[in-house]
């Protein structure tokens, strides 16, 4: 069974953090925070500002991660206080992950911090799917501040995990972006790892300093940056992830990129997740292929039914993997709920295309115009699949619409299918995607 009861899996999961109630940030490093006295005259045009972010990560040597996040901002407008805070969200998929809230204040002075009531936090169905029955483990954390006044500070500690699901093993990589959608004063990352794990790590965009530090069996990194301006186009959150929200813009900010893993195991070790849920489906999801190539002989024209009919009739739920993680859902799931997240619509249009006995590649490939690092295994850097078809004439298929893309490299998912042949494991990968004119 894929799905536990969200309710029953978020107080089992979140019953196993620490339940210690320290800041990230110390007392005293709090107060000097609030203490600073910015105004709106200093950052003209802005709501209201984030006076500190700081996020602190430990990856475990078994696919886990825990983490803590201090966040602390300053009012300017109460119209911006209700957007940020009332109430302020985090959706998390609760099949494998849990946030609790530690700590939710409002400072009306340095010295003065009310703590929200109990019931200021729920928990409840994520509205970016809309009551969909096969996302209800996508769940949606509020903490509700109520009416803020101009010059108020408000404080908020979270603690998370995440567990590997069954069949996971030790494989994490994030992407976390420097920045907000709003000013930054400054933004804090630590990251804390097993010697043994010796993750990948690099900086994307614009530099960001840090530090190293030896901690016995685990080594530790701290990147610090300040004064940052709003990204552009927002910044979407996961649980431990933070990535631009608008791909079309660009890396405007600094980003750290993890992963434990290289390109050609990370290939096989998705790709055997996929292969196997492909081999799960049948039933319906035939019988609709049957319907739709009915009296198509040609390979590339059912080839393009199949597709519009993804792009067309399955409604796009726009949620990043940064939320879900690469294991996508079942194609039967999808297809009975006419609707789906890119790469749930990436999987049903590949067994659509296997259905009606057409071979068909997935891959993924970075449509995003700013940099990235090639050498660091993480699939967050990437933000398109694709599906590659050689019909004697190469097609790449969009489950999403039929714009053109640019060239640029891509990673090639090596299906571990028990009922078809593997893929040339040599060729798994990266590869060079050679962009795709709009049809």
């Amino acid at each position: 069974m894929r799905f536990f009861a969200s309710f029953v899996c978020s107080v089992v999961v979140a019953a196993l953090l620490p339940m210690g109630t320290a800041s990230a940030f110390e007392d005293v490093e709090v107060r000097a925070i609030v203490r600073n006295q910015v105004s709106p005259e200093d950052y003209p045009g802005a709501g209201g500002v984030w006076m500190a972010r700081l996020d602190e990560i430990t990856i475990d040597g078994g696919g886990g991660m825990v983490g803590r996040t201090h966040l602390l901002a300053r009012v300017f407008d109460p119209a911006w206080g209700r957007e940020q805070f009332g109430p302020f969200t985090i959706d998390y998929w609760s099949e494998n992950q849990a946030v609790v809230v530690r700590k939710a204040s409002i400072y009306k002075s340095p010295d003065e911090a009310i703590a929200l009531p109990k019931e200021s936090v729920t928990f409840v169905a994520s509205p970016l799917v809309e009551g969909i029955e096969p996302y209800s483990a996508l769940r949606r954390l509020q903490v509700d501040f109520g009416e803020l006044e101009p010059n108020d500070v408000v404080e908020i500690v979270l603690e998370k995990r995440k567990r590997p699901r069954g069949g996971d093993f030790s494989v994490q990589w994030l992407v976390h972006s420097f920045g907000a959608n709003d000013p930054v004063i400054e933004q804090q990352l630590r990251l804390r790892a097993p010697n043994a794990l010796k993750p990948d790590i690099t900086t994307v965009g614009p530099r960001v300093p840090s530090t190293r530090y030896a901690d016995g069996g685990f080594f530790r990194r701290e990147w610090l940056n300040g004064h940052l301006a709003p990204v552009d186009g927002g910044v979407e959150e996961a649980l431990f992830g933070r990535v631009q929200r608008n791909p079309a813009l660009g890396d405007s900010t600094g980003s750290i990129v993890v992963s434990s893993t290289g390109w050609h195991y990370l290939s096989k070790y998705i790709g055997r997740q996929w292969g196997f849920i492909l081999a799960e489906d049948g039933g319906e999801l035939n019988r609709t292929v049957g319907d739709l190539i009915e009296g198509k002989d040609d390979m590339i024209e059912r080839a393009r039914v199949l597709e519009e009919f993804v792009q067309k009739e399955i409604r796009t739920l726009d949620i990043s993997t940064a939320i879900t993680g690469m294991r996508p859902l079942p194609c039967r799931d999808v297809l009975a709920s006419e609707a789906g997240t890119p790469i749930d619509k990436s999987m049903l249009l590949l067994a659509m295309l296997r259905a009606a006995g057409i071979d068909a590649q997935p891959t993924m490939v970075r449509t995003k115009a700013g940099v990235w690092d090639e050498k660091v295994a993480c699939p967050d850097q990437l933000d398109r699949v694709l599906l590659h078809v050689d019909l004697g004439r190469e097609l790449w298929l969009d489950p999403l619409d039929s714009e053109a893309l640019p060239p640029s490299q891509g990673f090639l998912i090596g299906l571990i299918d028990p009922n078809a042949p593997d893929v040339d494991t040599d060729a798994l990968g990266l590869f060079e995607f050679p962009g795709r004119e709009a049809r």
